[in-house]
């Protein structure tokens, strides 16, 4: 099996099981107590990212003093003006 035909059938088992569980796959990072975790997290109607779409951007802050979280949340840059800024990076390096 061609490895993209293996990570199709990876990937659409966990929407099929997002969707089931009445939950939508989201790409995020999480920082927490020194951990680090970057990847795909299946989350409930109740999470404060469940409604985003697109290229939005949220941001969920926590702390000892905030138990309940402080959202922001609004328009991403999206993936041209990302890559426009990141070549940007590059480039002032030279």
């Amino acid at each position: 099996i061609p490895p993209e035909e293996e990570y199709e059938s990876y990937f659409s088992k966990l929407r099929e099981r997002a969707l089931k569980n009445g939950s939508k796959l989201r790409y995020m990072s999480t920082i927490s107590d020194g951990s680090v975790f970057i990847g795909l997290k299946e989350i409930t109607p109740g999470h404060p990212f469940y409604n985003s779409t697109g290229s939005d951007a949220a941001a969920s802050i926590t702390t000892e003093r905030y138990p309940s979280p402080v959202v922001i949340c609004g328009a991403g840059a999206g993936g041209a003006i990302t890559a426009s800024g990141l070549f940007n990076n590059i480039l002032s390096l030279l």
